[in-house]
């Protein structure tokens, strides 16, 4: 079986299992990562050099020198091949990030994003440190102007505009590179702009290009030669690479202080109709918290029916007014030994439980009705109810594909319009 351990869809992780591969693939296990690009996603080239100070580094270094408190989330994986038998590990090819040379060379088998973050391959003549505009500027194959701002030297080419490309031998990977099994990594992309990332522990080059093909990728890159190929994620390895890396690619997804595009209107009604604490009114991107979405539901409890809430349930962990509140009237529950947990993460589950107990409370009870998400299976037993009611009323939706992703988390703006949309109904 192909393993997908680690699937973003804009960023949420989620475990699937996908049939056997076909032609050259083999039933190694598979760790991918599929990414669905927001705007406040950003992809760039690090270095050890250029970051640690060093010719090598650990994924752990890396993402402790370049991961800030404005990162929700992020992935990293190695790209251009480096000499790991030189004391300079000297890497192969060019490294442009977001406007910069991290790593003077030639892109002749350039991999890179653009503005879009789309995905292009290229050839780019020349050392990257001419480049005197922040941009790479390039021709795409029907002949528009793009300007690539990250890069990466990337080789064999596999997919270019969904075509599976001949693989030639080159003076890095020879006729035996492209034949032997080992452990191998690409990135692509398909046509609606999912960006993916994978690894195989025992395949041919021939075997990765009819991988990428299956799933269905327009363009791909081989990114690693064996023992480098590795997957690091909010700061714990899904793959550990056999050494110490020269370079990793890092996307990241940035908080943003706005609401995204899609909220803003509701974010706006929403505190015209004082319906966010002046505490949440930033940050929309990030995910809440147990106690912050307590603040949101006061909140709401207390506008809808125009009464303060007396009543308190204490707890071990919080003195938070509002987690008492909600507590007290059975809208939360603690998660054992009367502890309540009150900076975790909010699951979609979680919130949706929350949301129907809430309705109900402020006398707006929802009819009860099975979920019809394509992952109920995943949704915990005691959320299966709620999850349905959240969505027959229109309160909560999927993330995608008509999945729910029940442990996924949640996030400020999203719970800010769940509220909204709890506030107007009936």
């Amino acid at each position: 079986m192909r393993k997908i351990i680690a699937l973003f869809a804009v960023l949420v992780m989620s475990l699937v299992i996908l049939p056997t591969p076909t032609a050259y693939a083999n039933p190694s296990p598979m760790v991918e990562v599929e990414i669905l690009f927001k705007s406040n996603v950003g992809i760039y080239g690090l270095t050890a050099l250029d970051t640690l100070g060093k010719p090598t580094g650990t994924m752990t270094e890396f993402s402790n020198a370049a991961v800030g408190d404005d990162i929700t989330n992020y992935i990293m994986f190695p790209a251009n091949f480096f000499n790991a038998y030189q004391p300079s590990r000297e890497i192969f090819g060019g490294i442009y990030s977001q406007g910069r040379a991290v790593s003077d060379g030639w892109l002749n088998y350039g991999a890179g994003f653009d503005t879009d973050n789309r995905f292009h391959l290229f050839n780019f003549p020349g050392l990257l440190s001419n480049v005197r505009d922040g941009r790479i500027n390039i021709r795409d194959d029907s002949g528009n102007d793009v300007a690539i701002v990250t890069a990466f030297n990337c080789h064999p080419w596999l997919i270019r505009n969904g075509v599976n490309l001949e693989l030639i031998p080159t003076p890095y990977a020879d006729t035996n590179f492209l034949n032997a099994r080992a452990q191998r990594a690409f990135m692509g992309q398909r046509s609606d702009g999912t960006f993916v990332y994978g690894m195989v522990r025992n395949s041919t080059i021939h075997g990765l290009q009819a991988i990428c093909a299956e799933l269905g990728l327009v363009n791909a890159v081989n990114t690693d030669g064996g023992a480098s190929a590795s997957l690091f994620q909010n700061g714990r390895y899904l793959a550990r690479p056999g050494r110490e890396l020269a370079s990793v690619v890092l996307i990241a997804e940035r908080i943003s202080d706005a609401p995204s595009s899609w909220a803003e209107d509701d974010v706006r009604m929403a505190n015209q109709l004082n319906l966010v604490p002046d505490e949440l009114n930033s940050l929309f991107t990030r995910p809440i918290t147990r106690a912050e979405f307590c603040a949101l539901a006061v909140l709401l409890h207390e506008r809808v029916t125009g009464r303060i809430i007396a009543e308190r349930m204490a707890f071990n962990d919080t003195n938070d007014v509002n987690v008492e509140k909600m507590g007290a009237l059975g809208v939360v529950n603690g998660v054992g030994n009367n502890n309540f947990a009150p900076n975790a993460t909010l699951t979609r589950e979680q919130a949706a439980v929350i949301l129907a107990r809430l309705a109900a409370e402020i006398g707006k009870p929802f009819a009860e009705q099975p979920p019809e998400f394509a992952d109920n299976a995943s949704i915990s037993r005691w959320a299966q109810v709620q999850v349905g009611q959240v969505q027959a009323a229109g309160i909560m939706g999927g993330v995608g594909n008509n999945n729910f992703n029940p442990e996924g988390s949640y996030t400020r703006e999203q719970s800010i319009l769940t509220m909204l949309r709890l506030y107007q109904t009936g």
